[in-house]
């Protein structure tokens, strides 16, 4: 049933993908990584739905089973993610090592303008996988955008050195003044 949900989600049929996660977690409530790709599912879903509008790409990076994808910076200011942020919560609470559900998690609070959480989730993100350099990346846009631009350039240097060319071209924008 697992391979069939992550089919299903990979289809983009996120309404079956989520149904069979939920099935999967009512036979095994404390399979994490069920708990993570059914919180995927759910944002890819969202996403969808706001696709249908304008969808403009401001640069921070989400991770939906680790493949990378462009995040929507113009979202509806208030949207519901409250299902999403459970999902992750508790796979963080079951498996805090994981790094990509904190990572994914201050994605959440990034667009839901939640900055100090946001930090503390790429930090988490960071702490458990010292060479994420999606997480240094976001993080360090997110000090910048916090005035705390010394830190979020250290972290955009560091984001470079560990291969996200983006990196570069937001210290030329950010930190060469």
């Amino acid at each position: 049933m697992f391979a069939k949900a992550i089919l299903e989600h990979k289809i983009q049929q996120y309404t079956t993908a989520i149904g069979h996660y939920t099935e999967i977690l009512r036979d095994s409530p404390s399979f994490s990584l069920a708990y993570f790709n059914r919180a995927n599912a759910r944002y890819d879903l969202m996403n969808y739905k706001d696709s249908q509008s304008e969808f403009p790409e401001m640069g921070f990076r989400y991770n939906s089973s680790i493949p990378l994808k462009a995040v929507s910076s113009k979202r509806v200011e208030n949207q519901d993610y409250d299902d999403v942020i459970m999902d992750f919560t508790k796979c963080t609470l079951m498996d805090s090592k994981f790094p990509y559900a904190y990572y994914n998690l201050a994605t959440l609070n990034i667009n839901s303008k939640n900055y100090g959480e946001a930090l503390d989730n790429l930090s988490k993100a960071i702490e458990n996988e010292p060479k994420f350099g999606e997480a240094y990346y976001n993080r360090g846009l997110t000090l910048i955008f916090v005035r705390k631009a010394e830190d979020g350039c250290r972290d955009l240097s560091k984001a470079g050195e560990l291969g996200i060319q983006e990196a570069y071209l937001a210290i030329k924008k950010f930190c060469d003044k």
